[in-house]
């Protein structure tokens, strides 16, 4: 069986993070969802995201900013929207190797029990 992976972004910085999305949408391995979470930002990260058409893409935003003060919490909202089997935490200036998932999926397969 195919692992899901629900691939978490708390985003707050728009320097990187179309480098960041492109790297996830650019996976030979495409059961997943990217789920980002705009921690009310103060820079336009509504413009990076709308420019993506994706059904994979999930965006939230928080009414408030969490940031340093409870990064937890920013976590764990990202966990409640997840879907998947297995989650991957990236931050918003990190990127994927094409082949990322295709080798976490492997790793899985090889070790179901793990």
């Amino acid at each position: 069986m195919d692992a899901k992976f629900s691939i978490t972004v708390p985003a707050y910085k728009s320097q990187y993070l179309k480098e960041c999305i492109d790297s996830v949408l650019s996976q030979t391995y495409s059961n997943f969802e990217l789920i980002i979470l705009n921690d009310a930002s103060p820079e336009n990260l509504d413009e990076i995201i709308s420019k993506y058409h994706d059904e994979r893409i999930r965006y939230y935003i928080n009414e408030k900013n969490v940031g340093a003060i409870d990064v937890v919490d920013n976590w764990n909202k990202l966990l409640e929207y997840a879907q998947g089997n297995y989650l991957t935490c990236m931050g918003d200036d990190d990127k994927l190797l094409s082949n990322c998932l295709e080798e976490y999926n492997k790793l899985i397969a090889l070790y179901p029990k793990m």
